[in-house]
């Protein structure tokens, strides 16, 4: 099948430069709900009235219904048996049930890793953090003497240099 269309999508404004009335661009901003279908009742039956009687009007319906069955024609409408195929096996495979001792075998497993990773890092972080106290703490009561110790020695220099 060749996939070709030869129309043209003009307006008025295009082909004849004559300006589209009001009455024409209501009506066309309906057209696709009309041809999807979408359109309510009333809508549909006021838009046909005014397309069965402006020719530009008509001449843009059927282009645009030329090429709604020109892509019926060109898209597939069903899938390949052989995909239909692999999508049922894939699906059952994903729904297959596994024994349900497995599952909660599974999720009693992650849960006892994790607990045990939990307290390996807490365990961690608490031996670190104790051995930096222990250096702050050291660093912090012996701090107010290290300035007094610094004078004392810079004297000390001082008074042997002279």
């Amino acid at each position: 099948m060749a996939l070709s269309w030869s129309g043209s999508l003009t307006t008025p404004l295009q082909k004849g430069g004559v300006a589209m009335n009001e009455e024409c661009r209501r009506w066309r901003q309906t057209l696709h709900e009309w041809l999807d279908g979408d359109a309510d009742e009333e809508t549909a039956l006021l838009a046909q009235a005014h397309w069965q009687t402006c020719p530009d009007c008509q001449r843009v319906v059927a282009e645009w219904q030329s090429i709604g069955e020109w892509l019926v024609d060109a898209l597939p409408s069903k899938v390949s048996p052989q995909w239909e195929r692999r999508w049922h096996q894939r699906r059952q495979t994903l729904s297959s049930p596994i024994l349900p001792w497995q599952g909660l075998a599974v999720s009693w497993l992650l849960t006892i890793v994790g607990c045990v990773a939990a307290i390996q890092l807490v365990d961690w972080s608490l031996t670190s953090f104790a051995q930096r106290l222990s250096v702050w703490l050291t660093s912090a009561v012996s701090f107010p003497t290290v300035p007094a110790e610094w004078v004392r020695q810079v004297w000390d220099w001082l008074l042997r240099s002279v």
